[in-house]
């Protein structure tokens, strides 16, 4: 047999024997063979990574380009391209033009694209070269009309941002009734199915919907679901769209404040809600306090009448206004997803067996007893709010782990948690979406085993963890991991972890199947110190992903600064430099304060635009630098 301790390999040695390795079966190869190619392949994809290691940032930027190059247009085909200059080019179009363009996609045998193309005109918007103007959308009406006139099978139709943002502000109502009433007299009343009205009418006070729009909304007998965000709604008008669309199932509406359903007759409102499964029906955060307590009565009443409902108002988790009589359902209910107070009552359960998504909310710091829970048996995403132990939290997943894949922790205020995630995982052999707010691990250990963890989420805010958090390497080693979003203050970070996920990621050890990777780092001191060696490190980690991930399409860094360190620092650089530029530049600047300014070329490879946003007052201004994003957000032409 070959001692292949003693094989010797080039460094000059190409990959081109993986390539050859990789034609021929490993399996029918003698052992011997077997053994030396083995530790062949290891020492030629070590020597890889340590050029990966040795790359300075220069090498690892063209990388990043030539990476990120490969993968927008391997996402987008020429068909796609074809049709997306089509739909820019769309208003120079006569009749002729557009029956020669209605033609084309008939020979080319592409399925659905025709309602492609449509769908793309309904949401291309406006850029900021382009002033709104009558004549222009003018145009283009005249170009909906012609797609409208053609037979072809869209299913959903979003009346929003998209063509609306061609036409002025103050014609967009009006414009909106004349698109709708377009739609209402085409002949894809007999497709519709979804129809979304979500145009941005901020520059005016909110405005009840004209009975004009109700009436073409009605004539869209095949409705299934219907949302409707720019206009309210008197009970009337929405009484009458649920009595003359049949299959409608899914709606969401803003109710005028003081034309709300009169809950005292049960049966007519039941009767107009009775075949939805979800009814949505959004409380403004401006409302006056009396329209807020008929939000509250409206959605008790739809949990103890309307058994059908799956999902109430846009929150994933209506509260249960109490465990009393009066609150909870007459009947069994289908409801999906619940909040409640711990602790509630056992027998829940019964009351609301189809539940997946639970909220608990401690409203005292009593232990759990495992006793007094209801015995859900579906809950795949659990959300706990105020928790203020460890042992209640491992109580609850120990009663509802075992199907889980989605958990969220936020202890009480003030409180840090400190758990151990091989036993959560343990809990939950499913999880695959694990978010914890201000939580920290303890005693890590590495998961590259635990292969359903698909999105981790580690944010302190507010606190600071107990100790360095020192285990990003280890939790980070899950196989199938696709989102990671860190927040985290800036001195609790190690230079040494960071180190070794660059190192990690150099050996393709790591994140091989990261998608999103998002990173935020909070600076509290109030002379604006940090540790040159932790972002250092951070930088490093940050070009390593960026140019060595296979599959990192959304890279994402946010900086917060808040108290002393806004007023002094960044405060300064506004008044040298002016207020638009200073918003502008904030992600170069930050990235030159850390010593690194070649960080912001990887994060602008992602997406040029930089994002900055300014919040708090003149007593505790906060300022938070967005820098890169999903590159395929970012047309063509930014790069």
């Amino acid at each position: 047999m070959w001692n292949c301790s003693k094989i010797s390999i080039e460094n000059k040695e190409s990959e081109k024997f993986l390539e050859m390795q990789a034609s021929c079966r490993l399996e029918y190869q003698s052992p011997q063979l077997q053994c030396w190619i083995v530790a062949r392949q290891r020492y030629i994809i070590f020597i890889s990574s340590m050029r990966h290691i040795k790359m300075n940032d220069a090498e690892k930027l063209e990388m990043t380009k030539r990476r990120i190059n490969n993968l927008r247009l391997g996402n987008i085909s020429l068909l796609k391209l074809s049709m997306t200059q089509a739909v820019k080019n769309i208003c120079s179009y006569d009749v002729g033009d557009l029956e020669k363009l209605v033609k084309s996609t008939e020979m080319l045998n592409a399925p659905l694209f025709l309602e492609k193309i449509f769908e793309a005109f309904m949401n291309l918007k406006s850029t900021e070269r382009q002033m709104p103007s009558a004549n222009d959308f003018e145009k283009r009406l005249r170009v909906l009309s012609y797609l409208l006139s053609v037979r072809s099978n869209v299913e959903t139709i979003e009346i929003g941002n998209g063509l609306l943002s061609f036409c002025p502000d103050s014609s967009k109502a009006s414009n909106c009734l004349k698109v709708a009433q377009m739609i209402s007299n085409s002949s894809l009343t007999e497709t519709i199915s979804t129809l979304i009205i979500d145009v941005d009418l901020s520059h005016i006070r909110p405005i009840l919907i004209i009975e004009e729009m109700v009436e073409s909304i009605c004539k869209l007998g095949k409705l299934k679901k219907l949302e409707i965000y720019s206009f309210e709604l008197a009970y009337s008008h929405v009484k009458r769209i649920c009595n003359s669309l049949p299959e409608l199932k899914i709606l969401f509406i803003k109710f005028l404040h003081d034309k709300f359903p009169d809950l005292n007759d049960i049966e007519d409102v039941k009767s107009t809600f009775s075949r939805l499964e979800h009814l949505g029906f959004p409380c403004s955060m401006s409302i006056i306090i009396p329209s807020a307590e008929r939000y509250r009565q409206l959605k008790d009443f739809c949990i103890r009448h309307l058994p059908n409902l799956e999902f109430i108002s846009t929150a994933l988790y209506p509260r249960l206004s109490s465990c009393k009589e009066e609150h909870l359902p007459l009947a069994p209910s289908s409801l999906l997803g619940l909040q409640i107070n711990y602790p509630g009552l056992p027998h829940l359960h019964t009351l609301f067996p189809s539940l997946w998504f639970l909220k608990i909310n401690w409203v005292n710091t009593n232990e759990v007893d495992k006793n007094s829970l209801p015995r859900f048996t579906k809950i795949q995403q659990l959300f706990l709010r105020n928790v203020h132990s460890r042992k209640s939290l491992l109580d609850l997943l120990d009663v509802y782990g075992r199907n889980m894949t989605e958990l969220h922790v936020l202890p009480r205020p003030g409180i840090v948690i400190t758990l151990d995630i091989f036993t959560i995982l343990n809990f939950c052999p499913k999880l695959e979406r694990l978010c914890l707010w201000e939580t920290t691990i303890e005693d890590p250990i590495p998961i590259s085993n635990f292969a359903n963890l698909r999105e981790i989420h580690i944010l302190f805010y507010n606190n600071r963890p107990p100790s360095k958090v020192d285990f990003l390497s280890t939790i980070l080693a899950a196989p199938g991991l696709v989102h990671v979003n860190l927040f985290l203050p800036h001195d609790c970070l190690d230079a040494i972890d960071l180190n070794l996920l660059g190192l990690y990621i150099s050996r393709k050890k790591i994140l091989q199947n990261l998608v999103h990777l998002q990173f935020g780092i909070r600076f509290t001191s109030p002379e604006f110190e940090y540790d040159a060696k932790i972002m250092e490190a951070f930088g490093n980690f940050i070009k390593s992903a960026s140019a060595l991930l296979p599959k990192l399409t959304n890279l994402q860094v946010i900086y917060l600064f808040n108290d002393n360190v806004s007023r002094r620092y960044l405060g300064n650089f506004v008044r040298r430099y002016g207020r638009q530029a200073a918003i502008r530049d904030l992600g170069a600047v930050v990235t030159d304060w850390l010593n690194d300014p070649n960080l912001k070329l990887f994060l602008e490879a992602y997406n040029p635009r930089c994002r900055n946003k300014k919040s708090g007052d003149a007593i505790n201004p906060t300022v938070y630098v967005f820098t890169g994003g999903n590159i395929f957000d970012t047309g063509f032409s930014d790069f």
